[in-house]
């Protein structure tokens, strides 16, 4: 705020001046009848711009910006009243401020009398901050939508936009100046251990996104990782998935909610687990490492356990469900054989079990599951007799921004059950009621995915190429 605060100063002392900030320049203070005076010694970037203003913009103006719309509005400066305009065109942000009205000028006491104290000298040409701060980075992962920000000691930024990373900007960290980043942004109860682990995770969060951050230690220095998540869980609709797919879950037994990574599964099943707890009056216990999306209570009690924090392990918070009166478990990592066995015993128990699986499909989750029992008949029995389906999906860019969401499922039913018995992986791709596939080629046919992008997702890359060639199929809309 100093600088700001020095800035609009020097608009009080020049009379008609105007400060005119671009993205991408060093910024010019323009005044009739003078040649503009540059403000930065170095062009500054949006991330730069928005760092130097964030304490400034009213916070319901704030979205606004940051959705594209020009917002206006007067600001309270040392010197006085100052109209802001501000703007931002995709990566673009532009910033004119210009002196509405002077504050009075300060009184001091001079042998007895009271005289003007003096104002500060116009600035000379400032400098910028050297380095984006990292919170000021996250500010811009908000304002670009994106999912992830890596940044390492003595390298530069990257966002990851649509699934591409992209340069933020030329900028680096010292390996002092981001653990100085991480220890502001941190928990205090993990301040005094960034330096002792060689891996922290936490988060942060905002009034509309939760961060993530992961910070390790490696031979070639600090690095963090971002992920950014909205705070307000997306509803079932606004995702794309099937509502009977929650109606369906209304009952004991296993759901596995599967895709690749990075293909929306967190997501969509926190979406779905806040639909559970909002429909009925539920006793809910969801385990997740870290936690990522925060649920709103429903009508019955709600418990968000983090591994590590809350409870020791999958395993052990899933024993400990079994202990509680809980009605609707969730686990986000089904990726372990004791996981799994728990997961089976609660669901024996009368218990509905929702957990998540990385999978290229709806078969080859179902395959996983069968190799988590390590063989031993009983648990490949209990598997059979537990499991409701395996819903599996995946994202695939829209041709005018934004994703879709294809998805498939593979159903509980009696032929499943038995070759789930049978440890019969093969049989799997033959039972789904719906494919990954079907789904593909309906977004290419309504012309919201490009072929080759459906393409490149699809987990059986023929099959989808046989669905395009059927007559009428896959004649994308230009």
């Amino acid at each position: 705020m100093s600088r700001l605060n020095q800035l609009f100063d020097y608009l009080f002392l020049n009379a008609g001046s105007a400060l005119e900030l671009d993205s991408g320049t060093t910024g010019v203070f323009q005044q009739e009848g003078a040649a503009p005076l540059p403000v930065f010694r170095a062009p500054l970037s949006s991330g730069q711009i928005l760092l130097l203003f964030t304490d400034v913009v009213p916070k319901a103006l704030s979205t606004q910006l940051l959705s594209g719309v020009p917002v206006e509005f007067q600001y309270e400066a040392d010197a006085g009243v100052v109209n802001v305009h501000m703007t931002l065109q995709g990566d673009d942000l532009r910033v004119t401020a210009r002196a509405l009205k002077k504050h009075p000028p300060t009184l001091v006491p001079i042998n007895g009398g009271q005289h003007p104290s003096l104002g500060p000298p116009p600035p000379d040409v400032v400098t910028p901050p050297s380095r984006a701060a990292l919170k000021a980075l996250m500010i811009e992962m908000e304002g670009r939508r994106a999912t992830h920000l890596h940044v390492a000691a003595g390298g530069g930024a990257l966002l990851r936009l649509d699934g591409q990373l992209v340069p933020v900007q030329s900028l680096s960290f010292t390996e002092a100046e981001l653990f100085a980043e991480l220890t502001a942004l941190a928990p205090a109860a993990l301040r005094d251990t960034l330096h002792q682990h060689a891996r922290i995770d936490f988060s942060h969060v905002t009034d509309d996104s939760v961060f993530h951050l992961s910070a390790q230690h490696a031979r070639t220095g600090l690095s963090v990782v971002v992920r950014r998540l909205p705070r307000v869980v997306p509803s079932v609709t606004a995702l794309g998935l099937p509502g009977e797919l929650v109606q369906a879950m209304g009952g004991a037994g296993l759901w596995v909610l599967s895709g690749p990574a990075g293909h929306g599964v967190t997501t969509s099943l926190a979406s779905v687990m806040q639909s559970v707890v909002s429909q009925r009056p539920l006793s809910v216990r969801c385990l997740e490492a870290p936690i990522e999306y925060l649920l709103a209570p429903g009508a019955g009690p709600l418990g968000q356990l983090e591994v590590g924090a809350h409870a020791a392990s999958f395993a052990e918070g899933l024993r400990d469900a079994r202990r509680d009166d809980v009605d609707v478990v969730m686990v986000s990592e089904l990726d372990d054989a004791e996981v799994l066995r728990e997961a089976l015993a609660l669901a024996e128990r009368g218990k509905l079990v929702v957990g998540s699986l990385h999978a290229r499909g709806a078969a080859q989750a179902a395959e996983k599951l069968v190799h988590l029992t390590q063989g031993h008949p009983t648990a490949r029995w209990q598997l059979g007799q537990a499991l409701r389906g395996v819903f599996s999906q995946v994202l695939c860019r829209n041709r005018n921004g934004g994703k879709h969401l294809a998805w498939e499922l593979l159903p509980g039913v009696a032929q499943v059950r038995s070759a789930l018995f049978e440890g019969q992986a093969a049989s799997f791709p033959a039972m789904r009621t719906r494919t990954l596939e079907q789904g593909l080629s309906e977004l290419v046919s309504a012309g919201l995915v490009e072929r080759e992008e459906a393409l490149s997702v699809a987990p059986d890359r023929s099959a989808l190429e046989s669905a395009l060639a059927r007559p009428g199929v896959g004649r994308s809309a230009a």
